[in-house]
């Protein structure tokens, strides 16, 4: 089930063209361990938090990670 948070980052960002690479080959991971291909840990996606990442894959398998992010929503003592 996608949170609300990953529905957001879908909708406003959505998936990218890359050249070389079929559109539905590409997935957005939010809700991951570990990802083949990077060092990065522990993907999440949540109302105020995210870290996620674009791969490509192949068969439903992940096997090449293509961007990772994160970010999270300033609360009111940083935005002072």
């Amino acid at each position: 089930m996608k949170s609300e948070a990953e529905k957001l980052i879908k909708n406003r960002f959505g998936i990218p063209k890359i050249e070389g690479i079929k559109r539905g080959d590409l997935v957005l991971k939010t809700n991951d361990k570990k990802i083949p291909g990077t060092n990065e840990e522990d993907y999440y996606c949540n109302e105020n938090s995210f870290k996620f990442c674009l791969v490509k894959e192949e068969d439903q398998v992940p096997i090449e990670p293509i961007f990772s992010m994160d970010f999270f929503k300033a609360g009111t003592a940083m935005q002072s």
